[in-house]
């Protein structure tokens, strides 16, 4: 396995029409910490079995003393090459949520400056890639600088998540974002690289949900910035009572157009009828969802979850707030390292 070397960083010069080449690289990666590679592991074999060989990274939000015990199948990206200036404070301060969504927008720069113009696409290590992303790439192909996915596609006034829980937590979903290496791309992902340092946190009565609501803004400042609509996109929890899934003959679909990725954010591996941990407004079985979601559990595990799963976070996995409520207490005992602060009352949350 090795470590990747960062590339000199170039001056920016102002954005100029081009008409994008079919033959642009493109670049997969994914943010995890050690006790969350199985799930890489199963975006990764997901995405080569139905798009074919691609270039893919993880980036490591942990520490990097088990960077010679583990093979791989993909480079990985240690945490201290990604030069992020206050690294060593939001160690401290961020949850283990919050420090992985943090580094994003660092990532997205190394990978730039490692295969620069190419296209940059980043996948939550939660999700399975079921078939071929013609969209995405269709995108690309007509100029789009941007890419991003909006938590529903309809107005959700009568459904579990109302319209203005999407205003709370953010109109796109984070799991997804896939951006050109552009001058004007690199100068919004440095100004997002500085929020992030400071104000990544889940702090929804001041209106902040870690890098997600960040996200809101880049259609304003990326006059090239196209929104998927197309409902084979993002699935998950959230925007389930809009969706309906099906089995087919050739794989999955959803409201009878293929289903792209399906995004299990905040499964329940374990035993349970619980199918997100973020919300208990869905219970299985749930249709050929539970069929999907069965398939997923028996790829997670056979990717080595039992193992990885007991490594310990090297950081504060509460934060500087002393609680995580990203994650319920059942799930944070099994992970804690020796260096985490107690948890507080666990709570309820809807999360996305």
């Amino acid at each position: 396995m090795r470590k990747l070397e960062i590339a000199k960083r170039t001056e920016f010069a102002p954005d100029h029409q081009t008409f994008p080449d079919a033959e642009v690289k493109t670049v997969f990666f994914t943010i995890c910490s050690w006790n969350y590679l199985a799930y890489a592991l199963t975006l990764w074999s997901s995405l080569i079995k139905t798009n074919g060989p691609v270039s893919f990274y993880a980036a490591i939000c942990d520490s990097d003393d088990r960077f010679d015990s583990l093979s791989l199948p993909f480079p990985v990206i240690p945490l201290d090459e990604l030069g992020i200036p206050s690294l060593d404070s939001m160690k401290q301060r961020y949850s283990i949520s919050e420090l992985n969504t943090a580094i994003k927008p660092f990532v997205f720069t190394y990978l730039f400056e490692e295969h620069p113009e190419s296209l940059v696409v980043y996948m939550d290590p939660d999700i399975l890639v079921t078939s071929r992303l013609k969209e995405l790439k269709d995108l690309f192909l007509q100029g789009a600088d941007c890419v991003l996915t909006p938590h529903i596609l309809e107005p959700n006034e009568f459904a579990v998540f109302k319209d203005r829980q999407m205003l709370t937590y953010g109109i796109h979903n984070l799991g997804f974002c896939a951006l050109r290496d552009t001058p004007r791309v690199r100068r919004v992902v440095s100004w997002w690289g500085r929020m992030l340092e400071e104000y990544c946190v889940i702090d929804l009565p001041n209106g902040l949900f870690v890098d997600q609501k960040w996200a809101d803004l880049p259609p304003a400042f990326i006059e090239r910035t196209r929104i998927l609509h197309h409902s084979g996109y993002n699935v998950a929890y959230w925007n389930l009572p809009q969706q309906t899934v099906r089995k087919t003959e050739d794989g999955w679909s959803v409201n009878n157009l293929p289903l792209r990725f399906f995004h299990f954010s905040g499964n329940e591996i374990k035993e349970s009828s619980l199918f997100s941990r973020h919300s208990r407004d869905f219970l299985l079985p749930l249709g050929d969802t539970q069929l999907l979601f069965s398939e997923y559990v028996k790829q997670v595990r056979a990717n080595g979850h039992d193992y990885y799963r007991r490594i310990p976070y090297s950081f504060s996995w509460n934060g500087a707030a002393g609680t995580n409520p990203h994650t319920p207490q059942s799930e944070q005992s099994e992970c804690l390292s020796s260096e985490s602060r107690p948890l507080g009352p666990s709570e309820t949350v809807q999360l996305i």
